[in-house]
């Protein structure tokens, strides 16, 4: 008779946890310290249900209500991040990870379980990594994406669930990182994120683009122009043609080319070939999808960088003739007034330029004008 009002109990006390869980999930009224603490108060419930009397000593009578209970630790762990509890978010946030970190995630037996246990743990290590960045702990932040990366490649099925949410977080990341100067742990990121994207035949061409961008702009300031180039022609493949992302990929790209060194001078000039900049540019020119003001401050660049009169005159030509800029009057406009101050600045320096005798101009790229 003991063992029949002890099995009750029990089953109370998880009936409770249940309960209460529903109720949370169910109302708008709780702040987020009530909502965290209600949570883990139910956790904890449905543990003593089975006679463990802390969270490590877990023994659920079966692995559906293992995931379940790993899965409201995650909820928990998110609620006590929002109520600013950092140690307590983190406690829960491991012990929902848990089953997985044991192997039960990897488990052979199509149950639903094993998903429902990688599904978990990769949601704990993402929003574990969003809490460390808060808390400006940089290298736990990495680990716990590092982490989620795994589980999307133990479980490529989870990519369509999550792997965007990790995508975010990465690229959020990095461009903290490259905004204050921490240039090698945004690369570091970005090559997480372009590593947990699934083979080319499934690829997101604007996302990955996206990250093969800001890529290439790290590897820019690193210095290290060969990988630069490398990841900005990449993006520039991905296109795809006639959208915004493409003419981003180009500028991006020309930006690359046309790398100067902190002493303001060009980089290398046997490193640079002008006709690829020619291309890129001319590429630029002729995108559909970059609007006429992109187009024209891509223009500005390459004369600051000193690119020769001539060729910047043929981009204007090409950047006149699209159709969606000819049929445009405000776009068109913007094109004419800027080539008219082209024009009037290029007569400007013809003319201080005939008051001396110079000897031949160098471009940018260290050779005589007159050999392009």
């Amino acid at each position: 008779a003991a063992l029949v009002a002890s099995e009750r109990e029990l089953t109370q006390l998880r009936s409770l946890g249940h309960r209460i869980w529903a109720a949370v999930g169910h109302t708008t009224v709780l702040e987020g310290h009530q909502e965290a603490t209600l949570r883990n108060m139910a956790c904890e419930l449905f543990v003593a249900s089975f006679g463990g009397q802390n969270c490590a000593a877990a023994s659920p009578a079966s692995r559906q209500d293992e995931a379940l209970l790993a899965s409201h630790w995650a909820l928990a762990g998110r609620a006590w991040a929002v109520a600013g509890q950092t140690e307590e978010a983190v406690t829960c946030f491991k012990t929902a990870a848990a089953p997985w970190d044991a192997g039960l995630g990897a488990a052979e037996a199509n149950d639903g379980c094993a998903s429902r246990f990688a599904e978990v743990a990769a949601q704990a290590f993402l929003w574990s990594g969003e809490l460390h960045f808060k808390q400006a702990a940089y290298e736990e932040a990495f680990a716990a994406l590092a982490k989620a990366g795994d589980v999307f490649g133990a479980c490529p099925r989870l990519q369509e669930l999550l792997l965007d949410d990790l995508l975010r977080c990465c690229y959020s990341q990095a461009s903290s990182h490259r905004s204050a100067g921490n240039i090698t742990q945004a690369v570091e990121l970005l090559t997480l994120a372009l590593a947990a994207m699934p083979g080319s035949q499934t690829v997101d061409a604007v996302g990955k683009s996206r990250l093969l961008r800001l890529l290439a702009l790290c590897y820019m300031a690193l210095p290290n122009r060969e990988l630069a180039l490398a990841h900005a022609k990449e993006a520039v493949a991905l296109g795809p043609p006639g959208s915004k992302n493409a003419a981003l990929s180009l500028q991006v790209q020309l930006e690359v080319l046309t790398e100067q060194s902190e002493q303001g001078k060009p980089a290398d000039p046997k490193a640079v070939s002008f006709d690829e900049v020619r291309s890129a540019a001319l590429s630029l020119m002729r995108e559909p999808g970059a609007p006429a003001a992109q187009c024209l401050s891509a223009c500005r660049l390459l004369m600051e960088r000193g690119l020769a009169e001539a060729d910047v005159s043929k981009l204007l030509t090409a950047l006149k003739q699209r159709q969606d800029i000819a049929g445009n009057a405000q776009q068109l406009a913007e094109v004419l007034l800027f080539r008219v101050q082209f024009a009037a600045t290029s007569a400007k320096n013809a003319a201080a330029g005939d008051e001396g005798s110079p000897g031949p101009q160098l471009d940018w790229l260290g050779a005589s004008v007159m050999d392009v």
